[in-house]
């Protein structure tokens, strides 16, 4: 087993990172900050180190006359941050042993090895004075909810009864959700499967995947094995998504649209779908999914390869080239086509042929503020400032893709944020700029919550006028 003071040291140069404006997945996919052997616990630990980082800074403010060097302070916040962490964390130490791989770490390293005995003195104190010093932190905003002061300012501003349980629930540690492939399987086909290898479940609510659906499709495992490892995983008979997006797919592709569709290829026409901003690809696989049920409950199933392109198409636009590829990756687990083109969604010149979607998913760029139970980084990488331009950004995103969509075709809007700016607002302005444009039912805002992740939607209908 790798020396916890390994970890501890290159988890404070992993936050280090953050801190200076690296997204965790890429310091941790970087093999110069992070060595591979060291990745999973570094995640790990950071995950526990981002969540308490508002105290720990609070704390070292209140524990150091003076900050220290950036390398010192990074390992000194980083242990302090460890001491506070709930058990279930996944960094459950004892104090003295996270003290004395920490003084550790600080010795291993040239550039804290001389600040190795104010780290200990420092760390010891704090657990002589745990309580008071934590009573004192805890009289800053940031040290109590840690996250940002505005971040929290704001979420106090939008949803002034409800902001403390959204910055409780971003302090969560989520479950594994997995959606059902209901084109290849039933849900108590794969129930029976996992009861049979002792996987533990428990059902998604219905009411909050679904809107007017007959079906639902989500799972949800609390300390699940690897994925990869679960029943049929190779064969597709299921996917990981969160329950909040599990619903873009059942909105955009309910029902009652699905109907209207398949008449539509009754009469010759081939429907079209298009998924914008696609990668990793949950949503587009889940689009074809729908699809799949929809066409083999009329008598009309894509059996091989042959019928492929026959009665539908879907289009899924990306513009990484590298997260593109793990669209490839799970329609090749799926055993799913799409096309799916490297491009900027919004510059309809680089990949439109002109021929009219039937159905659009904008899976817009946000501030990801909804997906912070997973993603604990985000909180101190985003700026006052982001919510709004991510806003302008999706709008003009928006109303380009307006253009592709054809008279009584469906448009989903999506984010994953909890920012007024990236959804309500957006909405708001896209329906006064297009008077053909009607919004129908939608979810609208999920909140985080111990079920789900924070999602936003809205859907919209194109009338003739």
């Amino acid at each position: 087993m790798l020396a916890l003071s390994l970890q501890l040291g290159a988890t404070a140069k992993a936050v280090a990172f953050v801190m200076a404006g690296r997204s965790l997945n890429d310091v941790l996919a970087d093999g110069s900050v992070v060595k591979p052997d060291l990745r999973a616990g570094v995640q790990a630990l950071s995950f526990a180190v981002l969540r308490n980082w508002g105290m720990a800074r609070a704390l070292r403010e209140l524990l150091a006359s003076r900050e220290p060097m950036p390398p010192v302070d990074a390992l000194l916040c980083t242990a302090l941050a460890l001491l506070v962490s709930e058990p279930d964390s996944g960094a459950s130490y004892t104090d003295f042993t996270l003290v004395n791989q920490a003084v550790d770490a600080a010795k291993s390293h040239s550039k804290t090895r001389s600040s190795a005995s104010f780290i200990n003195a420092t760390l010891r104190r704090f657990l002589r004075e745990r309580e008071t010093l934590m009573k004192q932190a805890r009289q800053s905003e940031e040290a109590q909810y840690n996250h940002p002061q505005w971040w929290i300012d704001q979420m106090r501003r939008e949803q002034p009864h409800k902001w403390q349980t959204i910055l409780a629930a971003n302090q969560m540690k989520p479950s594994l959700t997995l959606r059902v492939n209901l084109a290849k399987t039933t849900m108590s086909e794969f129930i029976a499967v996992l009861d049979e290898q002792g996987v533990a479940w428990h059902e998604a609510d219905s009411a909050l995947v679904q809107t007017k659906q007959d079906m639902a499709c989500g799972l949800a495992l609390q300390d699940a094995p690897p994925v990869t490892s679960l029943p049929h995983y190779a064969v597709g008979w299921f996917s990981v998504q969160d329950l909040a997006a599990q619903g873009a797919a059942t909105q955009l592709l309910s029902d009652e649209f699905l109907f209207e569709l398949v008449v539509r290829a009754r009469q010759g026409h081939k429907i079209r779908v298009l998924d914008a901003c696609a990668a990793p690809g949950g949503k587009t696989t889940h689009l074809i999914e729908r699809l799949l049920q929809a066409f083999a409950h009329a008598g009309m199933p894509v059996l091989s390869g042959d019928d492929w392109g026959k009665h539908f198409e879907v289009i899924a636009l990306e513009v990484d080239a590298k997260r593109a590829k793990r669209i490839h990756e799970n329609l090749s687990r799926l055993k799913q086509r799409a096309i799916v083109k490297i491009t900027d969604a919004a510059n309809l010149a680089s990949w439109w042929d002109g021929t009219p979607f039937d159905a659009v998913l904008l899976d817009a760029p946000c501030t990801a503020s909804g997906i912070v139970r997973r993603h604990p980084d985000v909180r101190w990488l985003r700026r006052e400032s982001d919510a709004t331009a991510m806003g302008h950004i999706q709008l003009a995103m928006l109303q380009a893709l307006w253009a592709t969509l054809r008279t009584q075709g469906r448009l989903l809007y999506a984010t994953c944020s909890v920012f007024e700016t990236e959804g309500g607002v957006v909405k708001q302005r896209f329906l006064q700029a297009n008077g053909n444009a009607k919004a129908l039912d939608s979810h609208g805002l999920w909140l985080p919550s111990l079920q789900h992740d924070g999602f936003y939607d809205a859907l919209f209908d194109k009338t003739a006028d």
